[in-house]
């Protein structure tokens, strides 16, 4: 079983345990891990993330569209000629964030992440960004899947600097 941390950034105390399956309502990715449905949901209600790749020249960031299909793989589209396709036929590993935009503190979310990116032919992973994108219907798409394998998800609603980090390697 994964475990969940838990820390304050202020206090830099850190608390680790094992959660209560039965009290947490969690997904189970295919390695057997659970993702808390906290970070599902937040991640399900948006709709932009940075992606960061690590080419010859350094790290490179951009902005993409995307779909999720839960547990844990995020489905993004861009042309097979950008950068950042270049640099990941090399170097698969990638790393996004996906942040809500407010100036409210106590509502501050987001996520970093680390994960392992793969150029898709499947049916089903273009089907889930078209239905998120219907406009991508009309453009020639070239769908990659984000395999996530670490999270830190931010989420201040739970209290000030609160995170969880899952490990789903």
């Amino acid at each position: 079983m994964n475990s969940l941390k838990l820390y304050n950034n202020i206090g830099k105390k850190v608390i680790y345990f094992k959660p209560n399956l039965a009290k947490i309502k969690q997904k189970e990715c295919q390695n057997g891990y659970k993702m808390d449905e906290k970070i599902v949901k937040f991640i399900k209600s948006q709709h932009i993330l940075t992606l960061g790749v690590n080419g010859e020249n350094g790290a490179y960031l951009c902005s993409c569209f995307y779909a999720f299909i839960e547990p844990n793989l995020i489905i993004v589209a861009f042309g097979d000629e950008s950068y950042h396709a270049k640099v990941v036929q090399n170097d698969n590993r990638v790393f996004i964030n996906i942040a809500l935009q407010t100036k409210i503190l106590g509502k501050i979310q987001g996520l970093q992440a680390s994960a392992i990116i793969s150029k898709s032919q499947a049916l089903e992973h273009k089907d889930a960004y078209i239905s998120r994108f219907t406009y991508a219907r009309l453009m020639r798409l070239n769908i990659y899947t984000i395999r996530l394998k670490w999270l830190k998800f931010t989420d201040n609603t739970l209290g000030f600097g609160k995170k969880i980090e899952l490990n789903l390697d």
